[in-house]
């Protein structure tokens, strides 16, 4: 531990969301899947309450746990198989010694 080769910096794509239209994506791209398979099936009215719930149910999540909750809990407790597809330039999650 005492190797500073050892640690690492906390990559900015973990710490910065992508954005659609100002909105973060991780909670308006599901809100309008949901939305638009409930209108395909002439159920809008329960697309749009179903995809209302989820986003403001996801922006609850974020107020209390962080910004960017979804991609940090996919690596640190996600599959490594899967981490290794998604996060190409991040070390692996095994490693936990971090440089704040």
């Amino acid at each position: 531990m005492e190797d500073p080769k050892l640690f690492y910096s906390i990559p900015k794509h973990l710490n910065k969301g992508k954005t659609l239209a100002g909105l973060p994506q991780s909670e308006v791209l599901p809100a309008l899947i949901i939305f638009f398979l409930f209108f395909m099936a002439k159920h809008q009215l329960i697309g749009l309450v179903l995809g209302v719930t989820w986003f403001l149910g996801l922006r609850m999540i974020k107020l209390r746990y962080g910004e960017n909750i979804i991609p940090l809990a996919c690596y640190w407790f996600g599959s490594s198989s899967l981490n290794k597809q998604l996060f190409k330039i991040t070390p692996s999650s095994i490693k936990r010694y971090w440089i704040h």
